[in-house]
């Protein structure tokens, strides 16, 4: 990151009242009061949460709500707000802008690529390697970052902007995305399937080898381990971590989890739990496979006995 660069997010902070010399020079991280990473701004809305700050050496301020009691010795900056959570997430959102800088070079795309006629890539902010295929139709959007050998299909958008709204007490309002959408090597993305880009300057990564099917929804944050299979009409949920080998069935519904290597998740499966490696699971909500099977085989036995 830039001088420049750093010097405007401190600027920022100091703006909301931050003291920034507890930042230490490093890149300001916001984030829960649970994250690991230093340092860290947060912010506070209810009392029992404090000590859940104070214990984390992680945090080095955050905004709080003036009535809540605190220590005002505490090594934590305690930053005395009207509406933290609107605060927190408006100095978000400029920090955000910020970040979005370096996605500001121009476009390069490998001379050995193809760009059909109809597809649309941003000026500025793309990076395609070599004989990858962009088709009609698609959109190839700043923040993208596509390797060499892939196919984006039709209709595809890479590294769109995520849902992600925060109510402040009176309103909606949306966050902005800061990070990539980065698609390895070897990859094909279908049509009509949507690679939203990253979050919290964690980024959107399909890793190399995988194959996605048309009308798939990837939301910010998501990782897609190396030669997984995602099938159409699947939905995987901001953050979900999926690994290597993994196939996604049709229609799957795949919850904020963790899926380990060469696990199988069945047509129709809507996963709100972690699954183990190379565990197959099935059912809304998915449970192991056989489990499953056991479950539905009980119920048709018992139905089939009132029926008699």
């Amino acid at each position: 990151m830039s001088t420049n660069t750093m010097a405007e997010k401190y600027i920022l902070l100091k703006e909301f009242g931050v003291n920034t010399e507890l930042f230490k020079g490093e890149q300001p991280i916001l984030g829960s009061m649970d994250n690991t990473l230093f340092p860290t701004l947060s912010f506070c809305e209810k009392e029992e949460f404090v000590s859940v700050l104070e214990k984390n050496e992680a945090v080095v301020a955050a905004f709080v709500s003036e009535a809540i009691v605190r220590d005002k010795n505490s090594r934590i900056q305690w930053i005395e707000s009207q509406n933290p959570r609107k605060d927190y997430f408006n100095l978000f959102n400029k920090l955000a802008l910020v970040n979005l800088e370096k996605y500001n070079f121009k476009s390069k795309i490998h001379p050995n690529s193809r760009v059909e006629m109809g597809a649309i890539i941003s000026e500025t902010g793309v990076k395609i390697g070599e004989n990858t295929v962009i088709e009609s139709g698609a959109i190839v959007k700043s923040g993208s970052i596509i390797g060499s050998n892939c196919i984006i299909r039709s209709g595809a958008v890479i590294a769109s902007e995520g849902f992600e709204v925060k109510n402040d007490g009176d309103e909606n309002f949306l966050i902005h995305h800061d990070g990539a959408a980065i698609v390895g090597n070897d990859v094909s993305v279908g049509s009509n399937t949507t690679v939203d880009r990253g979050f919290y300057s964690r980024d959107t990564i399909i890793a190399d080898y995988c194959r996605i099917d048309s009308l798939v929804k990837i939301s910010h944050g998501v990782k897609i381990g190396r030669k997984s299979l995602v099938v159409s009409n699947t939905y995987l949920a901001g953050m979900a971590q999926v690994g290597e080998e993994v196939y996604l069935g049709p229609q799957s519904t795949i919850g904020h989890v963790k899926i380990g290597d060469k696990a199988f998740v069945t047509m129709g499966s809507v996963v709100i739990n972690n699954v183990g490696k190379g565990k197959r699971v099935s059912g809304n909500f998915a449970l192991d496979h056989n489990m499953t099977m056991d479950i539905l085989r009980n119920n048709m036995t018992q139905s089939i006995k009132k029926g008699k």
